[in-house]
């Protein structure tokens, strides 16, 4: 990939509640921490987890209007149809372009044709159908035909540790894990108070934001 190049990243999957607004919300703070013009494009139409979270709850957000918050980080909604043509116009305006995706076969899809030759996370959220959620994304992409680089995040563990049978079922898809994150209830009041979460009071001491930023750290670099 070249300099005059997007890249991008895309936090998908097909369940809800895995993650994806938290992983996409903080990669795009880090990248504009680092002083770098970044685009969040929100695809979950007709909700706006990402810009609600960024630019504040109990507003209106027009889909393709572009808010931005603060100097470099910039925030879109896309509108429900046309999705992929949608991100293809972004990456002519911006050099580092954040999605988060939404739960739905169909828009999903659509961002992996997207983002062809870029990288995916996808946020897997300890639970019973933990592996199903990796595979039901593996199988897609596999349908598509799309060159990404896959990576995992482990999301919402809730004991001790991660099965191992967990790893190897993920690492068999090719997903490289690159963070295990517990529960915590200080994302929820990143999330209440619009913020990232390295701001919350009291949060130095676990690992998620710092994880983030070094991954938002890895994605300007080129190192993911």
């Amino acid at each position: 990939m070249n300099d005059t190049q997007a890249q991008k990243i895309a936090i998908v999957g097909n369940k809800g509640g895995t993650g994806k607004t938290f992983i996409a919300v903080h990669i795009a703070y880090a990248v504009c921490d680092l002083k770098k013009e970044v685009l969040l494009i929100d695809t979950d139409y007709g909700q706006y987890s990402a810009l609600n979270w960024i630019l504040g709850r109990g507003k209106k957000y027009k889909p393709g209007e572009i808010y931005s918050w603060g100097v470099y980080l910039h925030c879109v909604g896309v509108k429900e149809d046309e999705i992929k043509e949608q991100i293809k116009e972004y990456e002519k305006k911006y050099k580092y372009i954040v999605i988060d995706g939404r739960p739905e076969p169909r828009i999903t899809g659509d961002i992996l044709e997207a983002v062809e030759g870029h990288r995916i996370i996808i946020p897997i959220a300890v639970e019973a159908e933990a592996i199903k959620q990796a595979r039901e994304l593996w199988e897609m992409i596999e349908k598509y035909k799309v060159n990404v680089k896959k990576y995992a995040i482990i999301n919402k563990l809730t004991q001790a540790r991660v099965s191992q049978t967990l790893f190897n079922e993920i690492e068999k898809m090719d997903f490289i894990v690159l963070s295990v994150f517990s529960r915590n209830d200080r994302v929820l009041i990143a999330e209440r108070e619009c913020v990232p979460i390295w701001q919350v009071r009291f949060s130095g001491l676990i690992k998620h934001g710092e994880m983030l930023r070094e991954i938002g750290r890895w994605f300007v670099m080129g190192w993911l």
